[in-house]
């Protein structure tokens, strides 16, 4: 059985901001999927760094109440492989159930992009601590969770059948343009030196 210690967590080097690499490895994909995932659920890159709270509310869906929350969601995502390690079932029936929508677990998150004219990509992913805690009956009260995110998300993409999650209260397009005008760029300079 997997357990939350056997999980690499990720720290970042800057404290609630992401490198590239950090992302690539807290989200457990390819150092090149992180620009199109970025992207698609649209957290804002500040100075090349993506922050954490950002990431876990537009792509996990969730906020935390408080630090154990935090170290909580710092763990790694796991793929299916995992999940078939962790609830005994076998990839293709885990697969076969969340199409149907009769999978009895957390679904996790589709990080890639589901098109209608492809074959569904392999980036569903999982947080752990959601996992572990519904397999061992444990209350997750210190992690909120945001039922109502997709109600929020933009439009899809032409193709994309999974738009992408909120979409409000973050720096718009000509602010992430404009370093001059992104106070939140700003603070990561001034904070830097």
């Amino acid at each position: 059985m997997a357990h939350s210690d056997e999980i690499p967590s990720i720290q970042p080097k800057t404290p609630g901001l992401l490198t590239r690499e950090e992302c690539a490895k807290f989200l457990n994909v390819g150092h090149n999927e992180i620009s199109g995932i970025m992207r698609r659920f649209e957290v804002p890159a500040l100075e090349g760094l993506y922050p954490e709270r950002a990431i876990w509310k537009r792509i996990l869906g969730v906020e935390p109440r408080d630090e154990p929350a935090m170290q909580a969601l710092r763990l790694q995502l796991q793929d299916i492989n995992w999940m078939v390690k962790t609830i005994g079932e076998s990839a293709s029936s885990i697969r076969r159930k969340i199409a149907a929508g009769t999978f009895d677990w957390p679904t996790g998150i589709q990080l890639g992009c589901l098109r209608a004219d492809r074959k569904p990509p392999r980036l569903r992913r999982w947080m752990p601590r959601v996992v572990l805690a519904r397999r061992d009956a444990v209350d997750l009260t210190s992690l909120q969770f945001l039922e109502d995110v997709m109600a929020d998300a933009p439009e899809a993409e032409a193709g994309d059948v999974q738009s992408a999650r909120i979409s409000d209260a973050y720096p718009t397009d000509q602010d992430r343009e404009d370093p001059e005008n992104n106070v939140f760029a700003q603070i990561v300079r001034d904070n830097a030196q």
